[in-house]
């Protein structure tokens, strides 16, 4: 794969062939399984006038207050479905999704997912349970297994007991590669689990996911700005494919109101492969702050790995040990892998054409501080 950044010209060009790729998909009406609107309690089917039509999908989504839960709830919303937001913490945390469902279709609920009762409350209604949780790093209560691993299998059980139609679980791209990652490896345990205990759970492997709210590109330019340097273990050498968090979102949909999606596994990669170094590099050019990575060998890396992980955990650790374990190993999509073209998803978002709209607030006087004012042009 090419992985020399677009040009202007390129990315022009992109962009106008994206979106007559966009318009046509839109023609495309696709109806929804019969299956999915016959569950107990399901609304009845009233499609075609978007939000405010009834699509008969009831969605109980676990981890729909995170960066990518707020995209799926709003390709279900949109839609006319009802979706169940699972929640753990106050109501700030779900707030801004009730704009994205007519009246009475965002529905917040409360959860603990320790709880096999407040689980069963929370999908009773339900015909479709998608599981979003997931967590970076540890902390003092939550553990990788906790939340990759006995989370997941606690909520594809209750969902096989409860006679729930589809599970959509998400993982992570490092799933399918060979690394050493514990963070990796629960992810790995957890997708065994989901698999164990509801046989036609559809899998859902993103790489590492950007956007306007991502704590990766904006994690980088936010050090780049604040800290006098942060740490690239050996320059950054190992592979990466990031996937626009719109576009996995859109994969979940698909795999909702795709029947032929169920006990299947997808990788989900962005279009373009890159290595972590380059991506760092890109960053600092479009935020236009001084790079300030550093290189440091994997030893060096673990010293500091370990003094980020005894931070409160009201920070992201800008490192951990196992963020170094990660950096160690190549993460694309797998060769002969089911991708986004096999859930009929073909206009997947490069990196260049949207990163650049999010990076530039983090530029010294603001986004808009490299544009000449009219009376600098006369």
């Amino acid at each position: 794969t090419d992985r020399h950044f677009l040009s202007a010209e390129a990315i022009a060009m992109y962009r106008s062939a994206s979106g007559l790729l966009r318009q046509a998909s839109s023609l495309q009406l696709r109806s929804l399984p019969s299956n999915l609107v016959q569950k107990r309690g399901a609304l009845t089917p009233r499609l075609g006038g978007g939000r405010s039509s009834v699509s008969g999908i009831v969605a109980t989504v676990f981890g729909s207050t995170g960066f990518l839960g707020r995209y799926v709830t709003d390709k279900l919303g949109r839609i006319g479905s009802q979706v169940v937001v699972a929640y753990r913490g106050d109501e700030e945390s779900y707030r801004h999704l009730k704009l994205m469902g007519d009246l009475g279709m965002i529905i917040p609920m409360k959860v603990n997912v320790r709880d096999r009762k407040s689980l069963e409350e929370a999908v009773a209604r339900s015909n479709v349970v998608i599981n979003l949780i997931g967590s970076d790093f540890e902390t003092m209560h939550w553990k990788f297994k906790d939340v990759h691993v006995d989370a997941a299998r606690s909520i594809a059980q209750v969902s096989k007991d409860m006679g729930i139609d589809r599970l959509i679980h998400v993982s992570a791209l490092a799933v399918g590669q060979d690394t050493i990652s514990d963070w990796a490896k629960s992810k790995a345990e957890g997708e065994a689990a989901v698999v164990d205990a509801f046989l036609g759970a559809t899998i859902l492997r993103p790489a590492t996911m950007f956007g306007s709210e991502d704590r990766f590109l904006n994690r980088i330019a936010t050090n780049a700005k604040l800290l006098p340097l942060q740490p690239l273990v050996n320059d950054g050498p190992n592979l990466v494919q990031p996937v626009y968090v719109g576009d996995v979102a859109a994969a979940v949909f698909q795999s909702v109101i795709q029947p032929t999606t169920a006990g299947q596994v997808f990788e989900l990669g962005g279009p373009k492969v890159y290595t972590l170094g380059e991506l760092y590099h890109y960053v600092f050019e479009q935020t236009r702050t001084r790079p300030n990575a550093v290189s440091l060998p994997p030893a060096i890396a673990n010293i500091l790995g370990f003094f980020g992980e005894q931070m409160p955990t009201v920070f992201t650790p800008i490192i951990t040990r196992d963020t170094v374990k990660q950096s160690l190993s190549d993460v694309v999509v797998s060769p002969g892998a089911l991708t986004f073209s096999d859930l009929s998803i073909f206009d997947t978002t490069m990196l260049e054409i949207f990163a650049v709209e999010y990076l530039r607030r983090y530029r010294k006087g603001g986004p808009f501080a490299d544009i000449a004012s009219p009376q600098d042009a006369q």
